[in-house]
């Protein structure tokens, strides 16, 4: 279900500034939960969303005006369509797919296109038709993708028009009206930028080069900067690497989680920059990592009754005890200590549920009294 409260507005959309002196445009109250949209037991025994329109055909409410382009949901069903019983490690796999949809249908609009033998455009052409549409940060042929689809829009639409198209119309368009004067125009400039920018040699022009993440520290302490790191990924892929001008990475898939409900204690999670805010520390940086073996676990804990606590790993289970590893010292109900210099209060841990950073353990009484601090903890293992 898509829950939450939605504001009935009688005689209006919401998207424009209307009077507020007149009461005519006051809300009617909220959609009724009933008609919320919902799906109960589906055929295919999964449910996904990736930001694109939920809403089923025919629902006659409006939820929303602006929706991410169904590529990610569409990868996501993809995976999933695979079968079989999956594992927290393959989710995570899927968490970290860079894998373009887009990137395929445009790899079937080039399949269109006869460039003259021998030329730099039929070798471009080749070496696309032949990748794995996977934005890896050491393929090349992601960063000619990436570029040349940036740059078509002006010679499909016009330079104005252009502006104000997206890549789910550019494609549809191409789709069905092959346009190959376009598609060597763009090429041929989306070449000379890379030749300028990257170097003559093709083979060094990877997308890792061009695609990157920097997290600046907000007082300016450059020493805790993080990065530039090399990015995955862009903005249609599950691993959403969002980037902006010149291809930085300016949003995406930040803090994640996978629930094993029949073992919580297999239960995982990366936040972002990493799970320590300790720059010294080998979990500071691991949400970017890739595939499973490479990224480093926070294991969550639960409790398996609600006498006894979880034994999910040794750090949480002395912390349950009331005793501290970093400092070897006990904590008792109430206590505050210093957590990576942020004030946290001890809350009974024997009783309650337990909050670490976003991931909530809930017991009798936890929204009550938890571990508590000003905002999401980095570093939950190393917190004590």
């Amino acid at each position: 279900m898509a829950s939450g409260l939605t504001p009935l507005r009688k005689n209006w959309s919401g998207l424009l500034p209307v009077p507020g002196d007149t009461g005519e445009y006051e809300w009617s109250g909220f959609l009724p939960f009933d008609d919320l949209p919902r799906r109960y037991n589906p055929p295919e025994h999964s449910l996904a969303t990736a930001n694109h329109n939920i809403l089923p055909a025919g629902y006659r409410h409006q939820l929303g005006y602006e929706w991410a382009p169904p590529f990610r949901f569409q990868r996501v069903r993809e995976m999933l369509a695979a079968g079989g019983k999956f594992t927290v490690a393959d989710f995570e796999r899927m968490q970290q797919d860079v894998t373009s949809a887009p990137a395929r249908r445009f790899q079937k609009v080039l399949g269109r296109w006869r460039p003259a033998p021998g030329s730099r455009e039929a070798a471009v052409v080749a070496r696309l038709s032949a990748w794995d549409a996977r934005l890896t940060t050491d393929s090349v042929p992601a960063t000619i993708y990436a570029l040349w689809v940036a740059r078509l829009p002006q010679f499909v639409f016009g330079r104005e028009l252009g502006l104000r198209t997206d890549l789910s119309m550019l494609l549809a368009t191409l789709e069905a009206r092959h346009d190959p004067k376009a598609l060597e125009q763009a090429l041929g400039a989306a070449l000379e930028e890379l030749t300028k920018n990257l170097g003559p040699d093709m083979d060094r022009w990877t997308w890792g080069r061009v695609h990157h993440a920097h997290f600046r520290h907000p007082l300016n302490a450059t020493e805790l900067d993080r990065g530039p790191v090399s990015r995955p990924g862009d903005a249609t892929t599950v691993n959403n690497t969002s980037p902006g001008a010149g291809f930085r990475q300016t949003s995406g898939a930040s803090y994640r989680h996978i629930l094993d409900l029949s073992d919580w204690d297999k239960s995982v999670a990366t936040n972002t920059p990493g799970e320590s805010g300790d720059p010294a520390s080998p979990t500071a940086t691991c949400w970017r990592t890739g595939p499973p073996g490479a990224t480093i676990r926070c294991p969550t804990a639960a409790r398996r009754s609600r006498r006894q606590p979880s034994n999910a790993s040794a750090w949480f289970r002395r912390t349950l005890r009331g005793e501290t590893p970093a400092r070897g010292r006990p904590l008792s109900p109430g206590a505050s200590v210093q957590a990576n210099r942020l004030p946290v209060e001890i809350a009974d841990w024997n009783r309650e549920g337990v909050t670490l950073g976003a991931l909530a353990i809930i017991g009798p009484g936890a929204a009550r009294r938890n571990l508590r601090c000003g905002h999401a903890l980095p570093g939950a293992p190393e917190v004590f």
